[in-house]
C-alpha cells in the first residue's frame, strides 16, 4: 500500500501480507475509514472533508481496472457520510461545527 499527500509531499507505503487464516484468495475489497470518531465536532477539520484523489487499486501488481467504491457509514458522527466521486475519487463529509455530534 502507498498513500501520499500531493499537499504536504508526505508520503507512506508498505507491503500488506495476507493472513493465514485469509486463504490463497487476494482480498478483494477496500476500505478508506475514519477510524476514531471525534468526541467533539470541531476536531475534524473545518472545511468539512476530506478528498482521496488518483486512487489505484493493485491485486498482485496488477492494476484493477475500475474499482466499484461503495459509500457506507457504520456510526457516523457530526452528519458524516462517505461520498464517491468517481472511480479514483472518494470524499469524506462532516459537519464540524460543535453542536453537529449527533
Amino acid at each position: 500500500m502507498y498513500i501520499g499527500s500531493a499537499r504536504t509531499g508526505k508520503s507512506i507505503s508498505w507491503n500488506y501480507k495476507l493472513e493465514p487464516k485469509q486463504g490463497e484468495t487476494p482480498e478483494s475489497t477496500a476500505f478508506i475509514v475514519v477510524e476514531h470518531q471525534p468526541t467533539s465536532c470541531d476536531m475534524f477539520p473545518s472545511n468539512g472533508n476530506i478528498t482521496f484523489t488518483n486512487i489505484v487499486v493493485e491485486v498482485e501488481g496488477e492494476t484493477v481496472a475500475s474499482p466499484e467504491w461503495e459509500a457506507m457509514e457504520e456510526r457516523p458522527a457530526c452528519s458524516s457520510k462517505a461520498v464517491v466521486v468517481d472511480e479514483s475519487t472518494v470524499m469524506l463529509q462532516w459537519d464540524p461545527s460543535p453542536d453537529a455530534l449527533v
